[in-house]
């Protein structure tokens, strides 16, 4: 294969299998499967089916009922074989004496043309056929039907000639061959006639436009012989030097009226007869006229054809197509129904992709409607025919299928929403979210919200040897809770985080709801207090409960740290098509969690836009935030953040400062001594002045931290020094320094330990402060234990300065 060649066949290749891969990625690939298989079936034979069966009998019956229906031409008469023949005669055909009789008569008046339908055969031989032959020249011109076979017919001789349009006509463009056998009048009474017209049938009111001979002799549609020219040219018909529109197969559709307009302006030949039997001048017959004579209008005959208007005779369609002619009224084709129908379907699907199933229906209910509206008013005003039947049952099936997978996809979605959001926003907010579930899938916004983080501190390090049974249990239990508490004020969960949960407040999934940033602080501000004192009331109950303690093999309470931050937020779905994972970004996040971190157990941390929000007081030290009827003061603190070598301002709530001795029992609750217990842990009593922070009154130290009284607070994790002096014989004392300065009368006895700030509590206007030393070498240890040991033995305490049991307790760790 040339190179060029292979090039292009993969090139095809690659298409396609991209082709068929989006297909199969595209979530409605039911719909296009249909699609593309209704669009294949229509094109051959499914759209001419509905339209035949379904949208012509619409078509014709509403323009009848608007009184729209052809115009009939008044020179058109017609005499046909009735009942009431049958009835008078006493027989269902004429002789040919009385057809002579008929004739003569009829062509005193001089009618431009008569039309006689299906004289086909003699039986027996008559006296009149001589007769009737021998009285042309009397006669007006008369024209007689034939009909076509591709095979012979035993018993019959074919004409192959049509004095009317005497010329050869080239072979139609629509058909494939010609009929070859054109069979019609006895060959003796065949000279009666000027010329020939073919009356085979179709359906639904449809003929073919002419039939053919083997020869190329062209006999019209019985209904154009009242034209003076026929002619085929390449890919046309003409009739009197005008072309007529025709069907898509290339037939001609006959443009009637309800079967009662025709029958009211029929006559029975009954009264023809008796008319030339009294040689009566017929009323309306005049020189301009065209007569038609149908010998097969009886009840039981079986020239009744299927047409949109029902039941029809078919000498009566054949008087249809010659007042079409005679009027110019025809019926037009709109094609390209394949193509209308697949433009709908088309926009169908990808309007589906954008819209909500009800808003599909809808679509469809619009598009339905205009197609029927376009379609019935074009054919009744212009009688027009476009494929509205077939492009709007495109539309119906397409859409339906695009709904019914779109309703699939819908209630996938507002399962993966119910799974994912359960639990974690309010009930009613859920209930709306389960309506809409694209809304939290697909739409993304920036908006300012209150974020809050909550974390349960130490959970990890002290569920290190507990059953993992227990530790899940009791996980899930404490989580649940929060949620509870967090939902109760307005605020939605956005995740779990192992033993912690992020929320924020302001969001409802609905763009036309919106809170203000000090309604949702505020709700956040309440929510925190309220998991807060929550928290330790209920450590307190379980620490006092025996049967807990019995049940769990000890305490299983812990604290809380809260960050709060306020600020603007990116809220999306950053899961997949499997999976809905819905958070919320932005550096507002992420100094929510640094304010968590940096917060102390049982308290809150916000930050300074929150404070600001909330209690519309200026940058001081502390500042009072009001919540019903309960006032809390909110502390100034300088933070130190990870990655920024200046502190950080930020803002403390302590939930418990009018009742400090719960939060001093529930500390005392929740906390684990880290130091071992056959340590010494000493208290040594010495005031010192270091560069503004007076260490004061209690210091208690072990082996990894101590606890210090000050009168300034101290940030978390803040670094200090703990200046020991190693003579024995000098006063043995520990002193807390900032910033490594220390001062003593003897610096060569004194070893220097650092350390970093934990917690700290404040209660009548002293500080005390958790320390955990860090960075300790084998050397320092060594000093250290001998500083306790000598410690233990030889300090003398005084009862005014010893520690509460939060303090025997709270050695950091």
């Amino acid at each position: 294969m040339p190179v060029g060649r292979r090039l292009h066949h993969s090139w095809i290749v690659r298409t396609l299998k991209t082709a068929l891969r989006n297909v199969l990625i595209f979530p409605y690939k039911v719909t296009v499967v249909l699609f593309a298989l209704l669009t294949i079936v229509g094109h051959f034979g499914l759209f001419e089916i509905l339209n035949e069966n379904f949208a012509k009998p619409i078509e014709f019956r509403t323009r009848t009922q608007i009184d729209r229906d052809p115009v009939f031409d008044e020179r058109i008469r017609i005499f046909a074989f009735d009942d009431v023949t049958v009835s008078k005669l006493g027989r269902q055909s004429l002789t040919y004496e009385e057809l002579l009789i008929s004739l003569a008569h009829l062509s005193k008046h001089k009618p431009k043309l008569i039309v006689i339908d299906q004289v086909f055969q003699i039986v027996t031989p008559e006296p009149g056929i001589s007769s009737l032959v021998e009285e042309k020249s009397r006669l007006s011109p008369i024209v007689a039907a034939v009909f076509s076979a591709l095979q012979p017919i035993a018993g019959r001789n074919h004409i192959d000639q049509n004095p009317k349009f005497p010329s050869s006509q080239p072979r139609p463009y629509w058909k494939s061959r010609s009929d070859q056998f054109v069979y019609g009048p006895d060959p003796r009474i065949r000279p009666l006639f000027s010329g020939f017209g073919g009356i085979n049938y179709g359906q639904h009111g449809q003929m073919p436009v002419a039939v053919q001979s083997e020869n190329g002799v062209v006999f019209p549609n019985l209904g154009l012989t009242v034209a003076s020219t026929f002619k085929v040219v390449k890919n046309d018909i003409e009739v009197d030097g005008k072309s007529i529109p025709l069907t898509p197969k290339g037939d001609i559709q006959a443009n009637q009226g309800p079967l009662g307009s025709y029958f009211s302006r029929t006559r029975t030949i009954a009264s023809l007869l008796d008319a030339a039997n009294r040689d009566v001048r017929i009323k309306g017959l005049d020189q301009d006229s065209y007569v038609f004579i149908l010998p097969m209008m009886y009840t039981g005959n079986t020239d009744f054809k299927s047409t949109p208007h029902g039941e029809f005779s078919g000498g009566l369609l054949h008087v249809a197509i010659a007042n079409s002619v005679l009027t110019g009224q025809w019926i037009s084709y709109f094609g390209g129904a394949t193509w209308f129908a697949l433009l709908a379907g088309a926009a169908t699907i990808i309007a589906s992709h954008f819209l909500t199933p009800f808003r599909t229906a809808m679509l469809i209910l619009v598009q339905l409607g205009a197609l029927l509206i376009a379609g019935l008013g074009l054919f009744a005003y212009k009688s027009t025919v476009i494929p509205w039947s077939e492009s709007g049952a495109m539309a119906l099936f397409v859409g339906l299928a695009a709904i019914a997978e779109k309703a699939r996809v819908v209630e996938r979605r507002s399962l993966q929403v119910k799974h994912t959001l359960a639990g974690l926003v309010p009930a009613k907010l859920l209930r709306a979210l389960l309506k809409a579930p694209t809304n939290v899938l697909e739409n993304s916004t920036r908006t300012d919200l209150t974020i809050m983080f909550v974390d349960i501190e130490g959970f990890s390090l002290k569920m290190q040897d507990e059953d993992p049974t227990l530790v899940f249990s009791k996980l899930k239990m404490e989580l649940g809770h929060l949620c509870q508490i967090v939902q109760k004020h307005g605020g939605i969960v956005d995740k779990t985080l192992g033993d912690g949960l992020l929320c924020y407040f302001g969001y409802s999934f609905d763009p036309s709801f919106s809170q203000s940033d000090r309604e949702h602080a505020f709700a956040a501000m309440s929510c925190a207090l309220d998991i807060q004192i929550d928290s330790a009331r209920r450590a307190v109950a379980e620490t006092l409960s025996d049967g807990a303690k019995a049940k769990n093999g000890g305490r299983l309470v812990f604290p809380l740290r809260i960050g709060i931050n306020t600020g603007e937020v990116f809220v999306g779905n950053v899961g997949n098509a499997e999976r809905i994972d819905m958070t919320i970004v932005g550096p507002a996040v992420n100094w929510a969690k640094r304010f968590e971190d940096v917060c102390e157990s049982f308290r809150i941390m916000i930050g300074p836009r929150t404070k600001q929000i909330i209690t519309r007081n200026g940058p001081d030290s502390k500042s009072i935030l009001r919540i019903g009827d309960r006032d809390y003061t909110l502390y100034h603190r300088d933070i130190i953040v990870k990655h920024y070598e200046e502190k950080r301002s930020a803002w403390e709530c302590n939930p418990f400062e009018r009742s400090v001795s719960l939060l001093t029992a529930a500390l005392d609750a929740v906390n684990v001594p880290s130091i071992d217990g056959r340590q010494a842990r000493v208290k040594v009593r010495m005031p010192a002045e270091i560069r503004g922070c007076r260490l004061c009154s209690i210091v208690q130290i072990g082996m990894d931290g101590g606890t210090v009284v000050s009168d300034s607070y101290l940030s978390k994790r803040d670094t200090i020094e703990v200046a020991v002096c190693m003579d024995p014989t000098a006063l043995k004392t520990p002193i807390a320094a900032k910033n490594g300065i220390v001062t003593l009368d003897d610096p060569l006895n004194t070893r220097c330990f650092r350390a970093i700030v934990l917690w700290g509590i404040q209660e009548d206007g002293r500080s005390r402060h958790g320390l955990r030393f860090v960075d300790l070498s084998e050397a320092d240890r060594e000093h250290l234990r001998a500083f306790l040991e000598t410690e233990a033995s030889g300090v003398v305490k005084s009862p005014s300065a010893d520690p509460s049991p939060s303090d025997n307790a709270r050695l950091s760790g």
